[in-house]
């Protein structure tokens, strides 16, 4: 079951998740060109080491003020920018659930979003995980927050665990994070992301 702390909610101009957003000037042109050239799945092979890789296209979160008018119409209210965003791009990564565990009700707004479409999220994993317990002692927690796979199902793209600069990659480390990732959960189509800042 999800813990929760505060759900997210996207209104504050001054927000910490508003003032790095991508600028909406790089973002229009790559929205065009996805839709001109959008990579399509391949059929189902029956060796799954033989299926191509479906390329998915989208930007690091998609509510940010400094897109409207550059990417958002002017006109078009927010409730309606993610089904815009989604007409654009296949994906997004969701930074929020670092500062904040999402709750139940956040994680099944994700779900009733892409519902209808061809469309998958990358989860960042909570602060509480990769900076504050650095994967010490935080088996239960991974699992936890790898709850969010259940409920979104195939809009489930992947886990993104971004390390902080100070925790420097050894085999050790790798070895103690991946021990607490469910093996169940992921597949070739659905893996992992393990980021050390700094390290490549």
């Amino acid at each position: 079951m999800l813990s929760g702390y505060n759900q997210w909610i996207p209104t504050n101009r001054n927000s910490p998740w508003t003032n790095d957003a991508p600028d909406a000037r790089s973002v229009a042109p790559i929205a065009a060109e996805a839709n001109e050239s959008a990579v399509s799945a391949a059929p189902p092979q029956t060796d799954p080491q033989n299926t191509p890789a479906r390329l998915n296209i989208g930007c690091s979160g998609w509510f940010y003020w400094a897109w409207r008018e550059r990417f958002y119409p002017s006109a078009l209210p927010t409730t309606q920018w993610f089904a815009y965003y989604a007409s654009h791009f296949d994906t997004v990564e969701l930074n929020a659930p670092f500062y904040s565990w999402p709750t139940m009700a956040t994680v099944q707004t994700w779900l009733r979003q892409a519902n209808g479409r061809s469309f998958a999220y990358t989860v960042k994993a909570c602060e509480l995980i990769t900076h504050v317990k650095q994967f010490s002692r935080s088996a239960e927690l991974v699992r936890d927050f790898e709850f969010i796979e259940c409920i979104l199902r195939s809009h489930m793209g992947c886990f993104l665990f971004q390390l902080p600069p100070s925790f420097k990659y050894t085999p050790a480390r790798l070895k103690r994070i991946v021990d607490q990732l469910d093996p169940t959960l992921r597949s070739p189509q659905q893996p992992s992301a393990l980021g050390f800042d700094g390290q490549g």
